[in-house]
């Protein structure tokens, strides 16, 4: 689909992996002032390449090369404020998730989904919530 193409803006999204995203720069860079948005729901937590390469590049204010146009640029959005259903949805969405995916869906937070999860998040949930302070 991207291969042999010349684009002016792509957009990909919801976990792509790392190689599509490198083969769309590939395909923007004979077009000026193109661009590639990156949007996801971010399911697979600070670890997955768009956290790593993506946001970390934002956060370190990468340039293009002989310019002041920011590489990467990282906007954060919870779904109160984007808007797109009324809030009694969301918040009725949110009735039957456990907290990490409720934080990733509904807040924009990168957190691992509990279908990705390699500990019982519904036990650390519990857990969290049974603790408290030393005294």
């Amino acid at each position: 689909m991207l291969a042999g193409g010349q684009y002016a803006i792509g957009h990909l999204d919801e976990q792509i992996e790392e190689a599509i995203y490198r083969e769309g720069r590939e395909r923007i860079k004979t077009v000026p002032n193109s661009s590639i948005v990156v949007s996801e729901t971010p399911l697979r937590g600070k670890s997955f390449w768009t956290y790593t390469v993506l946001v970390a590049a934002a956060k370190r204010g990468e340039l293009y090369p002989g310019t002041k146009i920011p590489l990467v640029e990282h906007f954060q959005i919870d779904q109160f404020n984007a808007g797109l259903v009324p809030p009694a949805e969301t918040i009725a969405s949110m009735q039957d998730m456990e907290e990490p995916t409720i934080k990733a869906r509904g807040c924009g937070e990168p957190m691992v989904d509990v279908e990705m999860a390699v500990f019982d998040l519904t036990t650390l949930s519990k857990m969290r919530e049974e603790t408290r302070s030393p005294e």
